[in-house]
């Protein structure tokens, strides 16, 4: 009885075990590259940190020791101008990149810190139509549909890199009507590892008052106070009350957003904003500190509430 079940039982055989083996090189050789793809996008991640990092040092450096361009003075190396930020204090060591063949270095003429990875395309051109637009590769919260015409959400954040120094912003954008929601333009944003936006965001409001343009700051995906509006009153007749009928069709209307963003020659880390809607200007000079380096600059648009269809965006 125990040979017959001995010899019914049989073994594997050199195929099938060839066939495991085949199976688990294959899986293996997919986590490897897996994991060498998350181990390179971690230092890439990285490096923009530091780069930030060094951006913020020299801004502070720059502001308590009232230095004036060139910043670094006769300091010839990128060793010597961080040794410069490590001997004052501003960073605890010094920088170099992570990622194989990457540099952080710094930029005479932008008097920036800038990463070599990503390419600084400081005159070219980006546009996306939103007509079918895959956005699978785009960074982005909430839900967001790719239509035929039009992209649409009713809330969440859409990200595109900007990596530029000086830019201007064009959007086209249509919000649902109601009494609330709105839209907005980022500006000058940085992401952190889990995508949340330090920046700033020009804002239609529908919601704020009677209907209000406005700019806020970000940290770190939660937004601020306004920090200048533009909104209804009886003195101005560009942006209508939203509960009479001219204003609820104005606030339910497409509208063409544009934002320039440029370098002040006279104060060091801040730029200048100018804001129109529709050719109409709305902000004009505005002011704000930005130690963005461009291979971390972020534009994009964000909604909430009710949904918005973002026709495009164009960004020089």
């Amino acid at each position: 009885m125990i040979m017959e079940e001995i010899k019914s039982k049989k073994g594997v055989t050199i195929i099938e075990l060839l066939a495991i083996i085949v199976i688990i090189g294959i899986l293996a050789a997919i986590a490897v590259t897996m994991m060498s793809g998350l181990i390179e996008r971690t230092r890439v991640k990285a490096d923009l940190a530091n780069v930030q990092t060094l951006n913020e040092a020299t801004y502070f450096y720059v502001v308590f020791n009232d230095v004036s361009e060139p910043y670094f003075g006769t300091s010839t190396t990128d060793e010597q101008r961080m040794q410069i930020l490590y001997d004052e204090g501003y960073i605890d060591q010094l920088i170099t990149a992570k990622v194989k063949d990457a540099s952080i270095y710094w930029s005479e003429v932008d008097q920036t810190w800038l990463y070599s990875l990503n390419a600084i395309a400081e005159d070219t051109t980006s546009e996306y139509i939103f007509e079918s637009l895959d956005i699978t590769e785009f960074i982005k919260t909430g839900t967001w549909v790719s239509n035929p015409t039009n992209l649409y959400s009713s809330y969440g954040l859409f990200f595109i890199e900007n990596p530029r120094s000086e830019y201007s912003v064009f959007v086209s954008a249509k919000l649902n009507s109601g009494t609330t929601g709105g839209f907005g333009v980022f500006f000058e944003t940085t992401l952190a590892p889990d995508n949340k936006d330090t920046g700033y965001v020009i804002q239609l409001d529908r919601g704020y008052v009677r209907g209000t343009v406005l700019i806020r700051e970000r940290t770190n995906g939660v937004e601020g106070s306004p920090i200048s509006s533009y909104k209804f009153d009886y003195t101005n007749s560009f942006i209508p009350d939203k509960n009479t009928t001219e204003g609820a069709l104005w606030w339910s209307s497409t509208h063409e957003i544009v934002l320039q963003v440029e370098i002040d020659p006279n104060t060091p880390f801040t730029k200048i904003l100018s804001v129109w809607i529709d050719d109409q200007l709305l902000f004009d000079d505005f002011s704000f500190h930005s130690a963005v380096s461009p291979s971390n600059n972020f534009t994009g648009t964000r909604c909430w509430s009710v949904g918005v269809e973002f026709y495009s965006i164009l960004i020089e």
